[in-house]
């Protein structure tokens, strides 16, 4: 396989789980279950969809090198697809269990989400370019994620200690921003392989 067809591959489905983001998004700003399930379904039908060359890619038996590289860029991307689906399954709890989030949460959230936005995109960009200043600006954006959610999570425990959010909502506000981080380091490290 030629190394371009591999990137455009690549490039697809970051693009992809973009537009899957905004879906879900959509659906945790409203408490849309319609949203949540059309993200849902787009990333099951994209990932059997996009992920066809990898099966070709890793049933071919003899790889060249570029064959082998991407092989290996398959699991680092596998991690981008576990944080994507665990994501969705959150949101889906939250928005199912009709869980709201205080103004607050719900700020942070968005202010975290934007980041995560920033970091797909110059992903994204990266994989065709290799320019350096987008790995970095992905790198710079996934560090200032993990200080963020880090200084968030702080200031929950006290909404928490203080009875402003419930343990249920708490739990949900942990576990989508666990996954947002997890999306991050996926992204870095899948592009740091390239």
């Amino acid at each position: 396989m030629e190394e371009k067809v591999l990137v455009q591959d690549f490039q697809e489905m970051f693009r992809d789980i973009e537009e899957i983001l905004d879906i879900l998004w959509k659906g945790f700003i409203n408490n849309k279950d319609s949203n949540i399930k059309e993200a849902k379904k787009r990333f099951y039908e994209g990932v059997k969809t996009r992920l066809s060359f990898a099966e070709r890619l890793v049933e071919k038996k003899d790889k060249d090198e570029v064959e082998k590289k991407y092989v290996t860029l398959l699991l680092s991307f596998q991690q981008i697809l576990l944080a994507v689906e665990n994501l969705i399954n959150r949101v889906q709890s939250k928005v199912e269990s009709n869980v709201l989030f205080s103004k607050k949460a719900v700020d942070e959230t968005k202010d975290v989400y934007e980041i995560i936005k920033a970091i797909m995109k110059d992903g994204r960009d990266y994989i065709i370019t290799k320019n350096s200043l987008l790995k970095k600006s992905v790198d710079d954006n996934r560090e200032k994620l993990i200080n963020t959610i880090t200084d968030y999570e702080i200031v929950h425990q006290n909404r928490l200690i203080t009875g402003i959010c419930m343990p249920k909502a708490s739990y949900l506000y942990i576990e989508v921003m666990d996954s947002m981080k997890r999306l991050a380091r996926g992204v870095m490290d899948f592009i740091s392989k390239m």
